[in-house]
């Protein structure tokens, strides 16, 4: 069976990087005592995070150790920015859906909600191609193109 790591760590850790930007040099030490993680489980999820691009970081290694046993300087880098929600997305259309859940999240009428969630379930239904035409053919017309 396939363990979920991203959603049980690395996620947590990405997020964890991303909120404590500009709090002070981040390294494994400090994340695994920010997110009550074992040492080892940290390295393991930043260096699956500095692999794929996600943060920028400086490996310290052990010459008897065959992986980097220490990780400094950790920082999130656009593609990380983009996983936690804090950078738009490259697609408008994810962007949009988003920011429709984000709105159904918020509402406090149940009407309203309702309206939404269906505006939401209809978006993906379209799917990208339709609803992201749409959504570009609103904007032209708001923009007056």
């Amino acid at each position: 069976m396939v363990v979920d790591t991203w959603t049980e760590r690395e996620l947590p850790i990405l997020q964890e990087v991303v909120e404590g930007e500009g709090k002070g040099d981040l390294n494994v030490g400090a994340l695994a005592e920010r997110l009550s993680l074992e040492r080892h489980q940290v390295i393991l999820g930043v260096r699956a995070l500095y692999e794929a691009r996600y943060v920028e970081a400086y490996p310290v290694e052990v010459a008897e150790e065959l992986l980097p046993t220490d990780y400094m300087d950790i920082r999130p880098l656009e593609r990380g920015r983009r996983a936690v929600g804090q950078w738009p997305s490259e697609d408008p259309f994810d962007d949009f859906v988003a920011v429709v859940e984000r709105m159904i999240e918020r509402e406090p009428d149940e009407g309203r909600r309702s309206r939404l969630e269906r505006l939401r379930e209809a978006l993906l239904s379209l799917g990208q191609g339709v609803g992201g035409g749409l959504l570009l053919e609103f904007l032209k017309g708001r923009l007056g193109l």
